[in-house]
């Protein structure tokens, strides 16, 4: 669930200032986003996989993300094919596929994997601290900024700890099904996880409460804009700018 997948300063996109992986990442989600040409989204895809090359982020890392979102996205697909009102392709049954079906499965696959790559590519690789100081720099309550820092960090302990729970449960005869015992007993496992959750967070509250904390978090070291960064903004607004242009056209 974490979504630092390979923060080893090793390329070119790790030496890039965080902030800027930042603002291009956001920046270029929400252009992806309002796309709706199948040659501007393939454009996006093709800088996905790109971005996704020079930040050298391991293939087993990108389809771990990838598989779940295409196993949805194959449903959403089948739903918008067969559901979509348009001229029809094929049959099967009393199912009708359109055309115009076809295409939104095929803007929205597009869409998907071309957002999921670049946020792999430029936040994937910024370590949890640097993505806590950019964020402070660029002026995120701090509020939202520490909320976001700890959701990511412990809801893969909330996650083991769930696990843990279930495995209790099944140790004991529980076998999940269709009936009111499945219902309650998972109420009682979200019960649990809830009351655990806050009794964690307590103590991780007054852990660092007795390290100084007085509501902001202390950032080591300074960020510094470099030539590189310049360079990368102009590659990314160039990007942009080609992305918009293949919309308008």
């Amino acid at each position: 669930m974490d979504i630092i997948i390979y923060s080893d300063k090793r390329s070119r996109v790790h030496r890039l200032d965080p902030r800027a992986r930042i603002i291009a990442a956001v920046l270029s989600s929400m252009a992806i986003s309002i796309c709706h040409e199948p040659r501007a989204l393939a454009f996006a895809l093709i800088a996905g996989v790109l971005a996704v090359s020079v930040a050298q982020v391991p293939i087993a890392a990108i389809l771990q993300r990838l598989v779940p979102l295409n196993g949805l996205l194959l449903l959403l697909s089948l739903s918008l094919l067969f559901f979509t009102p348009g001229e029809t392709i094929f049959t099967i049954g009393a199912l009708e596929a359109t055309m115009e079906g076809f295409r939104q499965a095929v803007i929205t696959g597009l869409k998907a994997n071309a957002i999921v790559l670049l946020l792999a590519a430029l936040l994937g690789t910024i370590e949890l601290v640097d993505l806590g100081h950019a964020m402070s720099r660029l002026k995120v309550p701090p509020v939202l900024t520490h909320i976001f820092l700890f959701t990511i960090r412990y809801m893969s302990l909330m996650l083991a700890e769930f696990e843990r729970l279930s495995r209790a449960a099944q140790l004991r005869g529980f076998r999940p099904g269709a009936n009111r015992h499945t219902l309650r007993t998972t109420g009682y496992l979200v019960g649990m996880l809830l009351v655990r959750s806050y009794a964690r967070g307590e103590r991780i509250l007054n852990a660092m409460r007795l390290r100084g904390y007085t509501g902001t978090l202390a950032f080591d070291g300074e960020l510094a804009y470099a030539r590189r960064d310049a360079v990368f903004a102009l590659l990314a607004l160039a990007a942009l700018g080609a992305l918009l242009g293949l919309e308008s056209k």
